[in-house]
């Protein structure tokens, strides 16, 4: 064999060894995404849910941790005011993969404008973050640039990579769910809402979290986390600039974080600004006040507003966006080539928090300078329930509705009864034995408009036991 053929004949081998090798990465890196963590199934609908999104169809990509897609709620920002923007959000997301997601996100979506959240500053104070790391990691495509992240990843939190070869191939982590598999996590349809929030926490819970709250207008830049926070936010800026990119910052309110975190995300701030960035910070109680957000009702846990309180939150960022960006209303553009994806989207969505929030509720119809009804039920065991409504004098009228079972029971809000503002008592029939859980909402007449007033989210719950 002369050395020309042999020549040829190492090249095949190469060609054909180099072919085998990728069909086995693209087989592996498959049942990796196959055989994960029944809890990752909001990851897989965020981090992968994004890449199934048109090109260049998003106005705004929100790069953050959970406190994002909680505070900004796309759904209703779409079905309130026709802006598309996704939350390319995990939880614990830390602020130094923010580079390496926007590196990402931009290739399909150059037009948007993004959102970096400040918040996340707080990860280089978290020991474990092991499942930050995976949410992340998990569900993006394999590239150069999710290589460099994994490793920036591990550098950051000093591990050593042959130990953690699960970051690199998640199938590694999971490789034991092969002996236990029943089928039912199979991975798993995207969740329909493009990872609009539903889980039960942000649905149904409450917690008071006002003697929480904290706020500092101290700034660190003296420690190791402030260091290390400039050299990553020196690193986006860079990121940004070379890709022409629109971008601003934003401060969510939270009430679980330490004064020395507020003063390091005070910092983040500052070089933001010094940038030329625009930054929103609602951490300020005078703001939270002024969009009605109540630290004693609107949160499920110390960071994370519940559905009310996104409510609000959702409503505020979106009419900034608004009056400082160039957006449509693409609901009644028939041309917008996602539109239907977005409406399908919304319906689901409806459905999916009917149980838990009144219609006047997620399409911003309240005034929260309205006072609720004060509403009071009572049962004698006779098949009725007296429910007892008092109303802010200036109530032209009222509507009670009412659910089967507790508050989450899962069951639709229903209207019963729409009475004017002089009768404050109303008599419902119930079954037997039966509980029901009662809310009700004022308005009143402004012109051809119609105000509405806040209302009691948890209700009262009745049981009319014989």
């Amino acid at each position: 064999m002369d050395k020309k053929e042999r020549r040829k004949g190492i090249f095949k081998f190469f060609l054909s060894t180099t072919g085998l090798l990728l069909v086995f990465v693209m087989i592996f890196n498959s049942f990796s995404t196959i055989f994960v963590q029944p809890e990752d199934d909001r990851c897989y609908s965020l981090m992968h849910g994004f890449y199934k999104e048109k090109d260049d169809s998003l106005d705004a990509v929100f790069i953050s941790s959970s406190t994002s897609y909680a505070n900004f709620n796309i759904m209703m920002a779409w079905q309130n005011y026709g802006i598309n923007a996704f939350t390319l959000a995990t939880p614990h997301q830390p602020i130094y993969a923010a580079e390496y997601i926007f590196t990402e996100a931009v290739k399909t979506q150059p037009n948007a404008l993004y959102v970096f959240n400040l918040g996340t500053v707080c990860e280089y104070f978290e020991k474990d973050q092991l499942y930050a790391f995976h949410a992340i990691l998990d569900y993006m495509p394999f590239s150069f640039n999710k290589v460099k992240l994994t490793k920036y990843l591990l550098d950051n939190a000093e591990m050593k990579y042959m130990e953690n070869s699960e970051y690199f191939f998640p199938l590694v982590r999971y490789h034991d769910k092969w002996t236990d598999w029943d089928g039912t996590d199979y991975h798993k349809e995207l969740d329909g809402v493009k990872g609009a929030p539903h889980y039960k926490q942000y649905k149904y819970r409450k917690r008071n979290v006002e003697k929480l709250y904290k706020e500092t207008d101290e700034v660190n830049s003296e420690s190791p986390q402030a260091q290390k926070i400039k050299e990553c936010m020196s690193r986006l800026f860079e990121q940004i600039k070379a890709n022409n990119a629109n971008a601003m910052f934003i401060i969510v309110p939270t009430a679980g974080k330490t004064i020395d975190i507020h003063q390091h995300i005070n910092y983040a701030k500052q070089l933001a600004e010094e940038a030329g960035y625009p930054v929103l910070d609602m951490q300020d109680k005078k703001l939270m006040d002024s969009i009605g957000l109540d630290l004693t009702t609107d949160y499920y846990n110390d960071n994370h507003p519940n559905i009310h309180g996104s409510v609000k939150t959702t409503k505020f960022i979106a009419e900034y966006l608004l009056n400082n960006y160039d957006f449509k209303d693409k609901r009644y553009d028939d041309s917008y080539k996602a539109k239907k994806s977005w409406d399908e989207a919304l319906v689901d969505y409806q459905n999916m928090i009917k149980a838990y929030s009144l219609e006047q509720e997620y399409t911003f119809q309240i005034d929260n300078s309205f006072a609720a009804p004060k509403i009071s039920a009572s049962a004698e065991g006779k098949g009725e329930i007296e429910i007892n409504v008092k109303l802010d004098k200036s109530a032209d009228g009222y509507r009670i509705y009412r659910k089967e079972g507790n508050y989450d029971s899962g069951y639709w809000w229903s209207q019963i009864c729409e009475l004017p503002s002089d009768v404050t008592t109303y008599t419902d029939k119930a079954d037997a034995d039966k509980t029901y859980t009662y809310t009700a909402i004022a308005y009143k007449k402004d012109g051809d408009n119609t105000v509405w007033s806040k209302y009691k989210y948890f209700g009262v719950t009745v049981t009319d036991e014989k």
